[in-house]
């Protein structure tokens, strides 16, 4: 009689944890699936946002072609206008590295202080949470700067290797060459000056003898 009690009891204690192993795993999957349906929400917000930026990016290009045309060396133009394109595109954020470079840019053109555009860049800091954006401020305006290498030099806060400096020094004489070019090309006035075109061979202000 012990026996059939005893085998009796048992078979309720395996069920019992059989139907708790069941409850256990329905438990199980309704925690799985609540952190499935969180996640995608999660990823269709981040979506939602990402599109956003990217409309906000593109709308921008018009803006930086333009403002960058201004003050860009011509020689760079059609590199920037890739440049600003392809990121509005591809990139990331809303794009506040290309409007914080370009309002450095156009003071450098300007002839403001290299002190003054150094305390748009500290203001910039501020605002941007991680130092790859800094540097990809500093990467647009080497690139597109007459005055780039210098300012970037300055921003640094550290010295350049010696790899650095030869590209630093290259950059240099590649701008310095081009705009050395832009003074053969263009008198004080703007206009050509003769020689360096072979198209003009005579000075335009005097009216043609038919």
């Amino acid at each position: 009689m012990e026996n059939k009690n005893s085998d009796f009891l048992a078979d309720l204690s395996i069920a019992a944890a059989m139907d708790s192993l069941h409850g256990d795993t329905r438990n199980m999957d309704r925690i799985r699936l609540e952190a499935l349906e969180k996640e995608l929400k999660e990823v269709k917000q981040r979506q939602i946002i990402e599109k956003q930026k990217l409309e906000k990016r593109v709308k921008k290009i018009p803006f930086w072609v333009i403002e960058g045309n201004k003050i860009i060396d011509p020689h760079l133009i059609p590199m920037w206008n890739e440049y600003v394109t392809s990121y509005a595109i591809n990139g990331s954020g809303e794009g506040e590295e290309y409007d914080v470079a370009l309002e450095i840019m156009t003071h450098l053109k300007n002839d403001e202080t290299m002190d003054f555009a150094k305390q748009i860049l500290e203001k910039a800091t501020e605002n941007f949470e991680s130092s790859k954006d800094i540097f990809s401020i500093q990467n647009i305006i080497f690139t597109f700067s007459a005055k780039g290498p210098d300012f970037v030099e300055q921003t640094l806060n550290r010295e350049l290797s010696l790899e650095e400096k030869e590209v630093f020094d290259k950059k240099r004489e590649e701008n310095l060459a081009h705009h050395k070019e832009m003074d053969l090309i263009f008198d004080d006035t703007g206009k050509f000056s003769l020689g360096k075109n072979n198209i003009i061979q005579d000075d335009l202000s005097k009216p043609k003898k038919h």
